[in-house]
């Protein structure tokens, strides 16, 4: 009897174990694969020249926009998934999870500068992601209606913000000594990247939490999340027009390349789920 009782925290462990096992959802898994096969194309799609077949440059393109929000939007959902019971947790399990947050972001900003020092003629993301999870730390254990609120003011005041970000920059009072001037570096991680930009990247993040704690697992909300992604897809393409009718260009960071970014990820992320969570 002693030896059974002893041996029952450690049955407790391992079912807790294969219980979490069973949890996990492999839609996820192929979502974070099918972000690092966009990322990879992302990679590729400044070597086509104009032989290649245009649908193979619509495609490419296609996966070159949609792979960095949808990383942003996994890593959100990734973490809010593993922090679904975290309300039950004590301050030191809370701390070890933070601690190594922070740790994997700032690796993602040291690999990413170090990738951009022989720089190939392509974009490195991996510092810009790495920023954004050191500025989500707060919201790991906040209640859902604080992301909420942020993604929704960063969805907001981002292209505003960046535009006049933009305008700045390009008044004589910017003058970075080099790329990696550290304000030059904060500012280009921030709000002024050409491609990536915190102000885009952190709501998607924030978009993930939300979605980790309200649809994963549930049927209707992952159909509900991938028409909401269509619409927000086909409202870009009107915002675009728009904006190039009115400005020439369509700038990197605007409403319209938000809306398409946000629309092409949950896109990605819902319908891969439809797919796999709930097709057979």
């Amino acid at each position: 009897r002693w030896y059974a009782a002893s041996r029952e925290p450690e049955l407790d462990r391992r079912l807790g174990a294969v219980e979490d096992r069973r949890m996990r959802l492999n839609s996820l898994d192929v979502v974070r694969g099918f972000a690092i096969f966009a990322m990879i194309i992302a990679h590729t799609v400044v070597f086509l020249d104009d032989r290649e077949p245009r649908i193979l440059e619509v495609l490419f393109h296609f996966l070159n926009d949609a792979a960095s929000p949808l990383f942003a939007l996994v890593i959100g959902v990734t973490a809010g998934y593993q922090l679904r019971d975290a309300a039950h947790w004590d301050g030191r399990r809370k701390s070890f999870f933070a601690i190594s947050w922070v740790i994997k972001a700032i690796v993602l900003i040291l690999v990413g500068l170090l990738l951009s020092i022989n720089f190939s003629g392509v974009l490195i993301v991996l510092d810009f992601l790495g920023i954004m999870m050191l500025v989500a730390t707060p919201f790991l254990f906040l209640p859902a209606a604080w992301s909420a609120g942020a993604a929704l003011a960063f969805l907001a005041a981002a292209p505003l913000v960046n535009e006049a970000a933009r305008n700045w920059a390009l008044t004589s009072a910017f003058s970075p000594t080099s790329m990696y001037d550290p304000t030059a570096l904060l500012l280009d991680w921030t709000v002024l990247g050409s491609a990536y930009r915190l102000t885009n990247l952190l709501p998607m993040l924030l978009i993930g939490f939300l979605l980790a704690r309200w649809q994963l697992g549930n049927l209707r909300r992952t159909a509900w999340v991938f028409g909401g992604g269509a619409v927000l897809l086909g409202a870009s393409l009107f915002m675009r027009r728009l904006e190039e009718a009115t400005t020439g260009i369509t700038q990197s960071g605007s409403y319209g390349d938000e809306a398409r970014d946000l629309g092409l990820a949950l896109l990605a992320y819902a319908g891969i789920q439809l797919l796999g969570d709930f097709s057979g």
